[in-house]
């Protein structure tokens, strides 16, 4: 956003060490790292391991290919992993909060991984639902 001239601080929010951006985000940043392990865990999957954003991609796009129900799943997993970090994000940008609000505990890669296949399991057309339902988290 500091490229199209928007104000703020380029830290990430998550971390607030790094500038952020998709490189640090997806590639770099420990607990989207996890998280993302996390899932492909579950899911049953080859771990991606990129070291560039390109890398990243091509993998992501990879695996994504196709209407098998393992793409299906992929594609709907990964949707979800992003929109989680986006939502995480901005709960500390605009909320200045990272907190699970029933609680008051700070949510944990474990937490949100899980929350990510309880929507995807609720979400699943019929065709998928039996294979993520063998997934054991």
């Amino acid at each position: 956003m500091h490229k199209w001239g928007l104000p703020g601080d380029l830290h990430c929010p998550l971390c607030m060490i790094h500038n952020e951006s998709r490189d640090h985000l997806f590639v770099f940043y420990d607990f989207g790292k996890q998280l993302w392990t996390r899932l492909q865990h579950w899911m049953q999957s080859q771990p991606m391991h990129a070291c560039t954003w390109d890398q990243h991609l091509t993998q992501v796009i990879k695996c994504a290919k196709g209407k098998t129900q393992r793409a299906q799943i992929f594609k709907m997993v990964y949707t979800e992993f992003v929109h989680c970090l986006w939502i995480e994000r901005n709960m500390r940008i605009f909320k200045n909060a990272s907190r699970d609000h029933a609680t008051n505990v700070s949510r944990d890669h474990a937490t949100i991984a899980r929350e990510i296949a309880y929507v995807c399991c609720v979400r699943a057309p019929p065709r998928i639902s039996t294979v993520m339902a063998s997934f054991l988290f």
